[in-house]
């Protein structure tokens, strides 16, 4: 790559202006989002209903167990099947187990909580990856927008790190663990639903060629990274 390659830069709000990504890019934001935060939430809503840090970590423990076992297994499956078919499902059956959790009775035994929470692990959505497949088709390859769009995320990433635990497990949270959970599943629902309601198509309405194949060399190999 020359000097003047690797001096260009592409600003970020160019970006924006192409067909589609800012949707994409806030469903994909919005549907991450609860990832940020469950791993907190869970821990308090366990300790409010069994009185436990104990059980909070095992229950927080359980989710993140599972979600790094399985991410790669989503990932494979994205690649064969498309991104609508995996995700969806996955996102209806990871909201249903955050739900059924939040619902939990005072006192509840750790063994539900820490099945449920597994589940919505195991099931937790790719949407990280699945989103930067379809860069390539919409970006046309130009290193430089490819700089900013990674830039873009990797920023948003930090941000939602910053803004998912304070807003959902703090703010929320500190007024009902219950309805920080319902906050989580809603934005990991409605995030994965608003991602794949535009399929990913080429100028001409087809499939794109780089979407399809960029999916086995990219999603798997970074399945596990949300």
């Amino acid at each position: 790559m020359t000097a003047t390659a690797v001096s260009e830069r592409v600003p970020i709000g160019t970006l924006l202006r192409v067909p589609g990504f800012a949707r994409l890019f806030l469903a994909s934001m919005a549907g991450r989002l609860p990832a940020s935060a469950l791993g907190l939430v869970l821990i308090l809503h366990l300790r409010h209903l069994t009185d436990s840090f104990a059980a909070g970590g095992a229950v927080a423990g359980a989710y993140a167990l599972a979600n790094g076992v399985t991410a790669p297994v989503l990932g494979r499956l994205v690649d064969r099947r498309g991104q609508g078919p995996i995700l969806i499902p996955a996102a209806l059956v990871s909201a249903a187990a955050i739900v059924a959790a939040a619902l939990l009775p005072h006192g509840v035994a750790i063994a539900p909580a820490i099945a449920l929470a597994a589940l919505a692990g195991a099931t937790f959505p790719p949407l990280g990856p699945c989103l930067r497949t379809l860069w390539p088709a919409m970006l046309g390859d130009d290193p430089g927008r490819m700089h900013a769009a990674f830039s873009l995320e990797a920023a948003a990433l930090e941000a939602t790190y910053i803004v998912g635990p304070v807003v959902i497990a703090g703010a929320l949270g500190a007024w009902s663990t219950a309805a920080a959970m319902l906050a989580c599943a809603a934005l990991l629902l409605g995030g994965v639903l608003a991602f794949c309601a535009p399929r990913s198509r080429a100028p001409g309405g087809r499939p794109t060629r780089a979407t399809a194949s960029g999916r086995r060399a990219r999603c798997t190999r970074a399945a596990c990274a949300r």
